[in-house]
């Protein structure tokens, strides 16, 4: 459960984080 919530906080920070606006994170669904 935490490595889950881990990944996901990660995969946010890279998608804010991303030079190009095309990739919007969609993990809170």
């Amino acid at each position: 459960m935490q490595v889950a919530l881990l990944s996901n906080a990660s995969a946010i920070i890279l998608a804010y984080n991303h030079p190009s606006g095309n990739f919007t994170p969609h993990l809170n669904t």
